[in-house]
């Protein structure tokens, strides 16, 4: 679609993808801090403006539609961008994430879900692209018309159009509230509704963990159904064995995973109880109990080992340059 016209705010009114599809196609022909905070949170190097954006380029081998594919300096990025909307599944049963990881080890390329954190936080498949980023973190770097649009699609996406669901709402309100009880280090994405499927939480990285300089900040997501935790960090996954083979996680009680659907990312993964957010909460508060204390130590742990994640990130280098 074309440049939005600049005439008037819509108050009130739905945002819609499109849109905001276009607002980063923009940003990243035009807007060198929104392109160089694209960097730092994807560790790409360079400055300056994309070389290409373009929008609603075909997936391949599947159908539908990349909403972003762009080119910043050396590095390919397709972009699925959501605010609400569910997965679309092409008519042999392939979902978005798959796509787009699909299209981006055909062409060489990352792949990056950027969305509300609401959404990120609710959708399991988050962790099926190589990279996530929400609207919070982009908005700043955005002005006028443009950034209110992304701001309020962050207010849209909090009452969400995905099967709402009252009872696994009460439950993650009570989990969330649990957490500061239990580990007062964490720091939980809150979510005004949850739906029909919700199993994940999503911890703030920035504020729940030391972000050790040089080295890259992990994704933290608590799984209720599959019942373990992950420190998620992106382009490591593909370097799995040579990580593994450092021994430096033996005696954690910790493992490496590469995860399903996302090759490029690495997860440190922790056991824990599982938990059924649509059961009653207080038979199962010793196990969020137990799944928030084991979310703390396993970032403590990040927190305690730099030299461990240093390590990794030179064998996870070199294990790269080797393929």
């Amino acid at each position: 679609m074309g440049r939005r016209e600049k005439t008037g705010i819509r108050s009130g009114n739905r945002i819609y993808e499109p849109e905001i599809d276009e607002i980063f196609r923009q940003a990243f022909l035009t807007n060198p801090a929104f392109c160089d905070l694209f960097r730092a949170r994807l560790r790409i190097e360079g400055t300056g403006p994309a070389r290409s954006a373009l929008t609603q380029q075909p997936h391949h081998p599947d159908t539908g539609t990349i909403d972003l594919d762009v080119v910043l300096g050396e590095t390919r990025l397709l972009i699925e961008n959501k605010i609400q909307a569910p997965w679309s599944e092409t008519s042999e049963g392939v979902a978005q994430p798959e796509r787009y990881e699909r299209s981006a080890r055909r062409c060489g390329a990352r792949s990056v879900l950027v969305a509300p954190s609401a959404y990120i936080g609710q959708v399991e498949e988050a962790i099926e692209f190589d990279h996530c980023l929400d609207y919070e973190e982009l908005a700043p770097a955005l002005a006028g018309q443009d950034r209110y649009f992304v701001e309020e699609a962050v207010r849209q996406a909090l009452i969400p159009t995905m099967n709402p669901n009252e009872i696994v709402t009460r439950f993650f309100k009570r989990f969330e509230a649990l957490v500061p009880e239990v580990a007062p280090g964490l720091h939980i994405h809150r979510h005004y509704i949850r739906n029909d499927g919700s199993y994940t939480a999503h911890f703030i990285a920035r504020k729940s963990l030391v972000l050790h300089p040089g080295l890259p900040t992990p994704s933290i997501f608590l799984q209720f159904r599959q019942a373990n935790v992950k420190l998620l960090i992106q382009e490591w996954g593909r370097q799995v064995d040579a990580l593994r083979a450092t021994g430096l996680h033996h005696g954690t009680g910790y493992r490496l995973e590469q995860i399903r659907g996302s090759a490029g990312t690495l997860g440190v993964v922790a056991a824990t109880p599982g938990i059924d957010p649509s059961g009653d909460f207080e038979v199962q508060r010793q196990n969020c109990v137990t799944a928030i204390q084991t979310t703390e130590a396993l970032c403590r742990w990040w927190d305690a080992h730099p030299e461990v994640i240093s390590a990794w990130s030179r064998v996870a280098e070199t294990a790269g340059r080797a393929r």
